[in-house]
C-alpha cells in the first residue's frame, strides 16, 4: 500500500525509553525526505506528516530522531509502535 500525500507516520516510544523533549527535539530526513521532513511530539509519540509529498511504491523512507534517551540497561526495550494514518481523517 503506498503512502498518500495526506498520510502521516506516528511512532510511539516504549515506556523504557524517554522521548525527546519538544524544546530540543530534532528530526532529520534523508533521501526523499531531506528537504521536507517535519515532526511534532505529543506525549510519547512523534508524528511525521507527509504534507503533500507523493512517494511511489517501494520508496525507502530514512529518518532519524535525535535527543531521545535510551535506558542504561543492556536489556532490550519493549517494541516501538508505528502507525501510518491518513491525516484527512485523524486529528492530532
Amino acid at each position: 500500500m503506498p503512502i498518500e500525500p495526506s498520510d502521516a507516520i506516528i511512532i510511539t516510544f516504549p515506556h523504557e525509553i524517554d522521548p525527546p523533549q519538544s524544546t530540543n527535539m530534532k528530526c532529520l530526513g534523508f533521501g526523499v525526505l531531506s528537504p521536507v521532513l517535519s515532526c511534532t511530539l505529543a506525549g510519547s509519540s512523534i508524528t511525521f506528516p507527509f504534507d503533500g509529498l507523493d512517494l511511489p511504491i517501494g520508496t525507502i523512507i530514512d529518518f532519524q530522531i535525535e535527543t531521545s534517551k535510551n535506558p542504561e540497561s543492556m536489556k532490550p526495550s519493549s517494541d516501538f509502535e508505528l502507525k501510518i494514518v491518513n491525516s484527512l481523517y485523524t486529528k492530532a
